[in-house]
């Protein structure tokens, strides 16, 4: 410590004499000065040596703190494993994917309660480091462990009061026993009814991590994008755990509107419904002032909420469904949805009927956008009137050339008009129909119905109809704003469905 100090104010070894120093004069004022001089000086030093120990200790662990890597791929042991997992959660969560509420409903109550006590208590048995091809490659690797190595795993990650549950403890006691009840409940499953789910779902799979990896088709979204949008959008609610080394994004099709983690040692996985988020993973630009407008006037209706809060509850409902929940007409619940577009996914099931399920990331993307504009600076308010030629289109339209909101009148209205006569090719006659899908392309129905567009269109001239109705065209050659490029979205949904090659999924 002596070493650390610089000279001192005075030398203590001078301060002998009390008559010369007033500090030691027992008359003066000033006596024991020195003493507390001295002592301040002392504990100045050591505030100042702590101080810079622990900047030096700050500055150490900044320079070891180390960014997750991050991946996406199937991962089938573990995403089986996953699956397997949402079996006694299927009672309680009702956004889980319907194999795993109908392979739940097959199992008696001591199955569930077996299969909850695994998947809970058990679970580190289940977790070791290694490479499968599949689910069973990971059970024969699972049975072919001693029995100690499970039971030393469990008791390694649990805590005492887990452990000292009487069923958890009996089995712990017997570690062949536990050995051989886990992995005959496993295949159990995999052999009743997740095999042949799992070679239905699998190509898809395969097909969904290709994509995710190299992009879509035609989407001009990079997988640099699409992997940030999976660190904040899918992972980022979950939140990642101390001393993760690689987060794995896997894509599952069990697990509906949930998202999941698993950690296996510096791994954490985390799994998700990648077909439920494809919109958000697409995402090339930021929610920009109108269309974050839009995104929270469709939540402006107490009866959207209570849309949005029964697809929460129970997962998936069709529109009958929607009817009795909501008690009340099919074009009123039609007009929730289509309000809700944005929040909502549809979905064709098995059985032909159009089933729809809350999108929570869409959720995410909204508030994420609300704090964001919160934080930032105000604008300053424009200082001209809005004239045609000093509209600036781009406020209200996505980066693919989507409207993100309507504007009431005036030139914003005229111009955004002309933009849309502006996508139908001159000289061509459009049905009904394909004049409908033209616009929707465009516009989302939540925003403004198509039929009223196409009216709107007709009556400021911008497009032509025959007597009928049957045949519309576009007028003469007008100055307007030349359309931007479509994203290939189209493309892309039909790749959910088959392999890159253009095999169909089975």
């Amino acid at each position: 410590m002596s070493a650390l100090l610089p000279a001192l104010p005075f030398a203590p070894a001078q301060c002998t004499g009390r008559t010369q120093r007033p500090w030691a004069n027992p008359n003066s004022p000033f006596f024991g000065l020195d003493k507390l001089v001295l002592l301040m000086y002392y504990l100045c030093t050591y505030v100042y040596i702590c101080k810079r120990k622990r900047r030096a200790m700050s500055e150490l662990f900044q320079t070891r703190l180390v960014e997750p890597a991050s991946d996406i791929r199937a991962e089938p042991a573990y995403s089986a494993l996953c699956s397997i997992a949402m079996l006694h959660k299927a009672a309680s969560q009702g956004s889980i994917a319907r194999w795993a509420r109908e392979a739940a409903s097959a199992l008696n109550p001591s199955q569930l309660a077996l299969n909850q006590l695994i998947f809970t208590a058990l679970g580190p048995a289940l977790l070791f480091p290694g490479a499968w091809a599949s689910f069973p490659d990971y059970l024969d690797a699972l049975a072919t462990q001693h029995p100690s190595e499970l039971r030393e795993r469990v008791l390694a990650q649990r805590s005492a009061a887990e452990l000292a549950a009487p069923e958890v403890a009996a089995l712990l006691a017997d570690p062949f026993q536990l050995h051989d009840l886990i992995v005959a409940h496993l295949r159990g499953v995999w052999d009743g009814s997740l095999a042949a789910e799992w070679a239905a779902a699998q190509r898809k799979i395969d097909a969904q991590v290709r994509l995710l990896r190299l992009s879509a088709p035609g989407s001009g979204v990079s997988p640099e994008r699409i992997r940030q949008n999976l660190l904040q959008f899918i992972a980022g609610p979950l939140g990642v755990g101390a001393g993760i080394r690689e987060l794995v994004f896997v894509p599952s099709p069990h697990v509906g509107g949930l998202t999941t983690q698993l950690t296996v040692g510096a791994v954490q996985y985390v799994f998700f419904d990648a077909e439920l988020h494809y919109h958000v993973l697409l995402r090339d630009t930021p929610v920009r002032d109108m269309e974050l407008i839009g995104r929270l006037s469709a939540l402006t209706e107490p009866a959207r909420l209570r849309v949005l809060a029964l697809l929460a509850q129970h997962g998936e409902l069709t529109m009958q469904d929607l009817i009795e929940h909501m008690q009340t007409s099919q074009p009123n619940v039609s007009r929730y949805l289509k309000s809700l577009a944005g929040y909502v996914a549809e979905q064709r099931g098995r059985d032909g009927r159009k089933r729809y399920r809350l999108v929570p990331s869409q959720i995410d993307v909204t508030f994420d956008a609300l704090r964001t504009a919160i934080a930032a600076p105000a604008a300053p308010a424009p200082q001209q009137e809005e004239t045609m030629e000093t509209t600036d289109l781009a406020r209200y339209l996505n980066a693919h050339g989507q409207v993100l909101a309507w504007p009431k009148a005036g030139a914003a209205r005229s111009a955004l008009l002309r933009y849309l006569a502006d996508t139908f090719t001159p000289g061509e006659e459009y049905a009904e129909k394909a004049a409908n899908a033209q616009i929707a392309q465009y516009v989302p129905a939540h925003l403004r119905d198509h039929v009223t567009v196409r009216r709107d269109l007709i009556d400021d001239g911008f497009l032509q109809r025959s007597a009928d109705g049957a045949r519309y065209w576009r007028t003469a050659e007008q100055a307007g704003v030349a359309p931007r490029q479509l994203s290939d979205e189209e493309a892309y949904r039909q790749y959910w469905g088959q392999d890159p090659e253009g095999t169909s999924a089975s």
